[in-house]
């Protein structure tokens, strides 16, 4: 086998081998960022549902829900 032949077989088995280590890794990574999002979507649906248990529907964050509540709260406790 001539040096060409040598260093051609060297740099397509190395190309190769790259190829199939990267694609690899991008299957793992994409796994574990698929379990990552599962999990939060869980756990975001575990805590909606505990709130809706004890009837704490605040999501805290929005303006627009606590102004709603506020108002209806207050508008409750009018007397008319």
């Amino acid at each position: 086998m001539t040096n060409i032949e040598h260093l051609m077989l060297t740099m397509c088995f190395g190309m190769n081998f790259g190829w199939m280590l990267g694609s690899v890794i991008i299957i793992i990574t994409d796994g574990i960022k698929a379990l990552k999002k599962k999990h939060k979507i869980k756990k975001e649906q575990k805590i909606i549902e505990d709130k809706e248990r004890i009837g704490d529907n605040q999501c805290g964050r929005c303006l627009i829900c606590h102004f709603f509540i506020k108002e209806t709260k207050y508008a409750n406790s009018r007397s008319y």
